[in-house]
């Protein structure tokens, strides 16, 4: 209390009372009241919230993340009413959503159930779903967060962003020019051994015994507890795979086409074979006379039909955005991944994906034979 008064005496800076409160760890009673009539300050008890983040002696359980769940719905609800793109919703997600879970997620490993129940809450608004309603979708949630070069949107997966930030403090934890936070800890928590060979404890933080299991999950991968290799593991291969090269000087181009690939001696398929046996399999499974396949010729057969309310009209326009779509999101796949579906298994996609939108949209569609 002395060097409080001290430093209030210069600074002008004084505790506030009302404000201030001292918690207490394995003391006993008669010192606890001692303490609390030299400072004046009231006695606080577990769990509080510093910075917004829930503190406590003991694991914090699953209600305690409430609050974080709320603040997420009620930034979305803000956002709900305006009108956004996809691009625009990628970057409330990136910037306001994903900012409100960092500060959590570097503190502790968050439980799964919360990390899935806002990624869920994350998906619907990205994809525009009402609460308590089910919309049919083309790309799975694990596909959108992936990087750019990968095809996806550079979205951060919570589960593993989680797990990456605490990595965070372990590599702080391994080198000893890292802070006073680091030094603290290695002085007085692990004085004898390295955090390598660290166990959890029950007198362990929650922080400090998350920090532990990442770092048992990252030697169970690796095998090793050389810091050169574990971090060599973190930070992926010296040499990335040829799929993600291409993709990287496609996106320095900025000209990620097929003549841009070709040019690089990346072999892929510069002909249309694939899309014609893709929409000549539809075409059968529609009973149309013999198309040509045309691009242009489709799309004004497209427009001339498109105030046509049968369910048939319906059912071939469905049938063409769904070919677009599934071949596009092929070609995606063959360039970055080197992944290739057989022309019968995508017109089989294709089919089943415009069944289930017929089937949603109208009684009628129920007529479709496969």
């Amino acid at each position: 209390m002395d060097i409080l008064n001290d430093f209030a005496s210069w600074s002008g800076l004084h505790a506030n009372i009302t404000k201030t409160e001292v918690y207490f760890g394995g003391v006993s009673p008669s010192i606890r009241a001692q303490i609390l009539q030299a400072t004046g300050f009231p006695e606080g008890h577990f769990p509080f919230r510093y910075l917004g983040i829930p503190l406590n002696s003991a694991r914090n359980s699953v209600e305690v993340y409430d609050t974080l769940i709320t603040k997420i719905q009620n930034s979305l609800l803000h956002w709900s009413n305006t009108f956004l793109s996809y691009a625009g919703r990628i970057q409330i997600l990136n910037s306001v959503i994903f900012g409100l879970a960092n500060f959590w997620c570097a503190t502790a490993l968050l439980p799964k159930t919360i990390l899935k129940r806002i990624n869920k809450i994350c998906k619907d608004y990205f994809w525009n779903v009402e609460p308590g309603t089910r919309k049919l979708v083309f790309q799975s949630w694990k596909c959108i967060c992936r990087p750019g070069e990968e095809g996806g949107f550079n979205i951060k997966e919570l589960l593993s962003w989680n797990k990456a930030l605490l990595a965070k403090w372990l590599w702080m934890l391994d080198h000893d020019s890292a802070g006073n936070w680091a030094q603290w800890n290695r002085a007085y928590t692990f004085p004898d051994s390295s955090i390598w060979q660290l166990s959890i404890k029950d007198r362990y933080p929650e922080s400090l015994c998350s920090i532990i299991k990442v770092k048992d999950e990252i030697l169970a991968r690796t095998g090793s507890i050389s810091t050169g290799t574990v971090f060599k593991a973190l930070q992926g291969p010296a040499i990335l795979p040829k799929h993600r090269v291409t993709a990287t000087l496609a996106a320095l181009r900025k000209l990620p086409t097929v003549d841009l690939l070709v040019s690089r001696g990346i072999v892929i398929i510069n002909r249309c074979l694939y899309s014609q046996q893709i929409w000549q399999g539809l075409v059968l499974w529609m009973n149309l006379p013999t198309r040509s396949n045309a691009l242009d010729t489709e799309l004004n057969w497209m427009v001339q039909s498109r105030g046509r309310h049968h369910w048939k009209h319906q059912w071939r326009k469905s049938c063409l955005a769904a070919a677009i779509y599934h071949i596009w999101n092929e070609r995606n796949g063959r360039i970055f991944s080197g992944h290739e579906t057989q022309p019968a298994t995508l017109v089989e996609q294709i089919k089943n994906v415009v069944k289930v939108r017929l089937l949603a949209s109208t009684s009628q569609g129920l007529c479709i034979e496969d």
